[in-house]
């Protein structure tokens, strides 16, 4: 929480004429960075191209049909 207020605070402080538009857009930054952080470990994942192919082989099993790899 420290981490996004500071970051909040450093774009609000950053500008010569800080408004709540700043301060929001400040915000709305802060927030998509703080969520790709969140992602990147998943991207970054060893075992993501398995998880793909497992899910794309099964959907594109014919419908009804068992699922040839069931995990």
């Amino acid at each position: 929480m420290f981490v996004a207020a500071f970051s909040v605070f450093c774009g609000v402080a950053s500008v010569d004429d800080p408004s709540v538009a700043v301060g929001l857009l400040s915000a709305v930054v802060t927030g998509l960075g703080m969520t790709g952080l969140f992602f990147i470990p998943a991207a970054a994942s060893r075992e993501l191209p398995d998880v793909i192919r497992r899910r794309s082989r099964r959907t594109a099993a014919v419908p009804g049909e068992a699922d040839p790899d069931p995990q």
